[in-house]
């Protein structure tokens, strides 16, 4: 926590040195400042918000795009610049717009653990409720539900078995900790599944009555390639992996 407010204060910082030290010059510089914050906060974006490793992916391209744009922009402007009158206020500014990006950059995203960590109330409360629904006789082990809105397939069904709130709380696992899909594993185990991806495929699995996940398990064969793997995370919570 005080790691991520160092680096807050430091980006704010950074922001007021740049805008003062520019304000001069804001005019001339407002089309390639707006496309490096736009590119910027792309970065952003995929780092802490989009839950699904691929779709940051596809946000990286068109920011790397962008900023690289916005900084040849720059250093053509700040040569021209100079060329007519050195001022350090530019050269100030520019390389503080240059180190808002590499601070950026260097940030690195949220894992899978952090974002549990963040949406932990809703990992346990959607995992509650389909616990619930199985001992109800609702649901049997091996059932797999896929999460919304990825995919409506087995909205129906979602729908007759749990609550608006649930189904919010599931939604709001897909769209920003990647999960997919949830399998009721065992009587007391539940894969919430982030997908495959290049053969391989991960997430959190979280138990109850005392259940204890090990490489050793024979759950471990029961699904995907059969070669599941668990990292422990917290008392009742998982992370698993299987494939390449």
């Amino acid at each position: 926590m005080v790691k991520f407010s160092l680096i807050v204060i430091s980006f704010l910082l950074l922001i007021a040195i740049a805008l003062f030290c520019a304000r001069r010059y804001m005019k001339r510089i407002i089309f390639p400042l707006l496309i490096l914050f736009i590119g910027n906060a792309l970065f952003l974006y995929a780092k802490f918000a989009v839950g699904d490793s691929f779709l940051s992916l596809i946000y990286y391209l068109p920011a790397t795009a962008l900023v690289v744009i916005a900084i040849i922009w720059f250093i053509i402007f700040l040569i021209a610049e100079i060329r007519k009158d050195y001022n350090k206020n530019l050269v100030l500014a520019i390389f503080s717009f240059f180190a808002i990006t590499a601070l950026i950059l260097i940030i690195s995203p949220l894992n899978k653990e952090d974002k549990y960590n963040l949406y932990r109330k809703d990992y346990l409360d959607v995992s509650n409720a389909i616990f619930q629904s199985y001992d109800e006789g609702k649901i049997s082990v091996t059932d797999q539900f896929h999460s919304p809105p990825y995919s409506r397939m087995d909205m129906e069904k979602i729908e007759s078995l749990y609550s608006d709130n649930v189904i919010k709380k599931m939604k709001k696992l897909n769209k920003y900790a990647g999960v997919y899909s949830y399998i009721l594993a065992d009587q007391d185990v539940i894969y919430f599944s982030f997908g495959a991806v290049f053969q391989s495929i991960s997430g959190i699995a979280i138990t109850r009555n005392g259940r204890e996940l090990s490489t050793n398990d024979e759950l471990s064969t029961r699904f995907f390639d059969g070669a599941t793997r668990y990292e422990y995370v917290e008392d009742h919570v998982y992370y698993f992996y299987d494939g390449l």
